[in-house]
């Protein structure tokens, strides 16, 4: 756990991070960076690493938790406004497809699970299609023609619905 937190610092300051914090009982640290994004003060990050792994794990002293992290990658009908359009591809890279949470639009403020599975099999069927296959049903079989409308018709934030493409068959395994 240890190891992965100080992995994060790294990745997060990598990322141009100007302020890191953990659920650690610990102060966040600042990052002061140059005008090109360089960080000034490395040896305060070599600190703040220093500090982690001295404290370590501790019973009931690190809260660990997961969360789905919505509106990410979002879908949208430009690249401005999101990073996939509307059949889950990223605008930037050709063939890459974003089939998760990460797609919503924004977040729906509830939990997302069928959501989530109604835009994983919508993106995994048009690259199926896309690429010349026929999408396979699985063995359970599918839900009700529709019901993938209604579960992206219910993610809805600010009063918008999420994007969404005609009615597609959804299965749930």
């Amino acid at each position: 756990m240890t190891t992965g937190i100080v992995q994060a610092v790294r990745a997060l300051v990598a990322a141009g991070a100007v302020e890191i914090g953990s659920f650690m009982e610990m102060d966040h640290v600042s990052v002061d960076r140059a005008a090109d994004g360089s960080v000034l003060h490395p040896a305060a990050i070599d600190a703040y690493i220093a500090a982690i792994k001295k404290a370590g794990i501790k019973k009931n002293r690190i809260a660990v938790l997961s969360a789905h992290q919505m509106g990410t990658a979002r879908m949208a009908a430009t690249k401005r406004a999101g990073a996939v359009d509307g059949r889950g591809e990223s605008f930037d890279a050709s063939g890459l497809y974003v089939a998760d949470g990460a797609a919503f639009p924004t977040s729906s403020g509830v939990n997302p699970m069928m959501t989530i599975e109604a835009i994983a099999y919508m993106v995994a069927e048009g690259a199926a299609e896309e690429a010349g296959k026929t999408p396979r049903a699985p063995a359970g079989g599918f839900a009700p023609a529709g019901h993938c409308d209604a579960v992206l018709a219910s993610s809805v934030a600010c009063g918008k619905p999420a994007i969404k493409r005609g009615p597609v068959k959804v299965a749930f395994e």
